[in-house]
């Protein structure tokens, strides 16, 4: 009767450890996002500016640059390249570590099922970060109006340099 009792158990532990992956973003979500994609601008000069793609127009972008409140303009003929994050991944390094404490209740089994999660997990985590990032050889600067704050243009309100 323990045996039973403990197959049950190990069955019931099994069945609840292993489950969907629930920290990565769904597809209704993107469109909550208040704020212009993450972009970083690399000049030919060498030197680069990160910040929020506020706007996109025929000749230049706005962005507030990291650790600024006034926006700046950048004429497109002095950017090199560019690369826009236009969501972030939502899945944690710490999830890979929850997931290998979880594969470690299958007893023997984890010294085949720890490494194919370690590797599935790592893999996952790598991928969602690249996902959701664009550079200028995938899109031109007309394109980028559309992961913009502002994608009509800046309103006038906002004061630039």
């Amino acid at each position: 009767m323990k045996i039973n009792n403990l197959l049950i158990l190990v069955f019931a532990i099994i069945t609840v450890s292993c489950h969907d992956l629930t920290l990565v973003p769904k597809v209704v979500d993107f469109g909550e996002n208040v704020r212009g994609a993450q972009i970083k601008l690399d000049f030919y000069q060498g030197k680069s500016i990160s910040g929020e793609l506020l706007a996109s127009s025929d000749s230049m972008v706005s962005i507030l640059k990291t650790g600024t409140e006034i926006p700046s303009n950048v004429a497109y003929k002095s950017v090199k390249s560019f690369t826009i994050q236009y969501a972030k991944s939502g899945i944690s390094p710490l999830y890979g570590i929850y997931s290998a404490g979880i594969t470690a209740l299958h007893g023997r089994l984890a010294v085949f099922t720890l490494p194919i999660t370690a590797l599935f997990i790592g893999l996952s985590y790598v991928d969602a970060n690249s996902d959701y990032k664009l550079t200028s050889n995938e899109i031109t600067f007309d394109g980028l109006s559309t992961y913009a704050r502002f994608p009509q243009g800046l309103p006038s309100a906002y004061k630039t340099f």
